[in-house]
């Protein structure tokens, strides 16, 4: 049987833990960012599936659309592509903005002209060629 005593301890224990352990993980994941502009962005928008909806007794059939944005990101040697679909919103970059960006695995961390950190996934990702002299 749990007394309030034994959760008060449960509860302290956690506390303890969030300050001693917590801080070490989010200190030991700082992110390296690195110098990017985006170098083309395109939007593509195409039909999707039929869907029947039900209306009453019947149903009715609805077009469903599918909204691609894909941007091109120029890093130090490497260039991302990243795919957006079907989303509200786009990001908030533009062509020729100078942008940050830290890559985590497969995931690309943007940030903004607002300074806001966007976490998407990398579709593709290719080395830059190196300039002709």
């Amino acid at each position: 049987m749990i007394t309030p005593s034994h959760s008060r301890l449960r509860i302290a224990g956690l506390f303890a833990f969030s300050f001693a352990v917590l801080p070490a993980a989010a200190a030991s994941g700082v992110r390296q960012w690195h110098h990017a502009g985006v170098t083309e962005v395109s939007y593509h928008t195409a039909q999707g599936a039929l869907l029947n909806i039900p209306a009453g007794h019947a149903t009715t059939p609805v077009r469903t659309w599918v909204n691609t944005i894909t941007y091109h990101i120029a890093s130090e040697g490497t260039t991302y592509v990243v795919v957006l679909v079907n989303k509200r919103r786009p990001l908030n970059i533009k062509v020729q903005d100078k942008i940050k960006v830290s890559v985590d695995g497969r995931k690309l961390h943007i940030l903004d002209d607002v300074g806001k950190d966007i976490k998407v996934s990398i579709h593709r990702q290719f080395q830059n060629e190196p300039l002709a002299n």
